[in-house]
């Protein structure tokens, strides 16, 4: 079995970064990597929306990394499987207030994963490494250019 688990505190409230991780057409502010993302059905995230996701793969070669949400806790928890691709874990975003920010746990793990093989040691590897972009997530939440594309994306709905 294969585990990843990285934390950080976000200097944003609940509501905005659990809402920013459920639309995950974000994923491509803050992880690096993704070369088109989109929601099937363009509907309201829930249980059961899926993501089709392309990753950037072994020389610049498109994989499948689609997920879909499996359960779902209002700014508290995310949950997802990943259903194709080298690696098939269920990630979770454990989300809590902490003054006026949020610590946000973003975990993996892969059943599936055999200890000692060389793949098992890649899997691994790639958890870490993805769980610990948690670090490019409150860079972008906490930067001008966030800041600017909220404004934008509000005076669009006026």
């Amino acid at each position: 079995m294969g585990y990843a688990e990285s934390s950080i505190l976000i200097a944003k409230n609940v509501a905005e970064v659990f809402q920013f991780l459920l639309a995950g057409e974000n994923n491509k502010f803050w992880r690096s990597g993704i070369l088109d993302i989109q929601r099937v059905p363009d509907q309201p995230v829930v249980v059961g929306t899926k993501f089709i996701q392309g990753m950037k793969g072994p020389f610049g070669i498109r994989i499948k990394a689609d997920y879909k949400i499996i359960s779902c806790e209002m700014n508290k928890r995310i949950s997802f499987q990943v259903v194709n691709g080298p690696t098939q874990p269920v990630g979770t975003f454990l989300l809590k207030k902490r003054g006026k920010g949020t610590y946000l746990t973003f975990s993996m793990e892969d059943t599936r994963e055999r200890k000692g093989n060389l793949l098992g040691i890649w899997k691994k590897n790639h958890h870490q490494r993805v769980v610990g972009a948690v670090k490019n997530l409150k860079t972008y939440l906490e930067s001008p250019a966030y800041k600017q594309k909220v404004l934008v994306s509000e005076e669009q709905k006026s």
